[in-house]
Parts: structure tokens; C-alpha cells; sequence
């Protein structure tokens, strides 16, 4: 099974590398403004969600565009605890320890 499962996270992996740039902004364009239109998004005082990687749903302008209204947590990765912390504008960032990602 293990296998199995990292053989599946290779395959995705480069099926979304093959994925133009363009395209990939443009699904997820798509993808974002249907959360935005969801009721429970739109009740929402929270909201929890990643800063993406290239290869990954872009959620940069989603997050840019939210925070100043909604609550944006965005996961920390310290050691082997993940933590939960709020977005304060992407001058906040900073490389976290897991894989480099911008993290509050």
C-alpha cells in the first residue's frame, strides 16, 4: 500500500507539472471564485487555507484579497507541530522549516 500511495503522489505530481502556467491560473481563478461564491465561505469569519507552491491551486490573490475582511490562517510548521497562524500581508511571510514554504 505504501507503494501504492507514493506511486500516486508521483503520478499527480507530474500531471500537474505538465499543466501550463496559464492554465493553471486560469483553473484556479475558476476554482477560487466558486468558494467565494459558496454561502458558508461567505458567512465565514475564518477562513483556513494554504499558501500555495507553483504545482499547487494558486491561492496568493484569493489570501491578498480576503484578509483585510476574513480571518486567513495559514498552517506553520515548527519541528514536528503544526500550528495554525494568522495572515497579516505578505510582508509577514517568511520561510518556514518544511520544504521553504512563505508561512506566517
Amino acid at each position: 500500500m505504501v507503494t501504492d500511495k507514493r506511486e500516486l503522489r508521483i503520478h499527480i505530481r507530474q500531471l500537474k507539472q505538465q499543466l501550463l502556467e496559464g492554465l493553471r491560473l486560469e483553473k484556479s481563478e475558476k476554482i477560487m471564485a466558486r468558494l467565494e461564491s459558496n454561502p458558508d465561505f461567505k458567512k465565514a469569519k475564518t477562513v483556513l487555507i494554504y499558501w500555495s507552491m507553483p504545482d499547487e491551486v494558486h491561492t496568493h490573490d484569493f489570501i491578498n484579497k480576503w484578509w483585510k475582511s476574513k480571518i486567513i490562517l495559514l498552517p506553520s510548521v515548527q519541528g514536528s507541530v503544526l500550528k495554525l497562524k494568522q495572515f497579516m500581508g505578505f510582508d509577514s511571510l517568511q520561510k518556514g522549516e518544511l520544504m521553504g514554504i512563505l508561512e506566517p
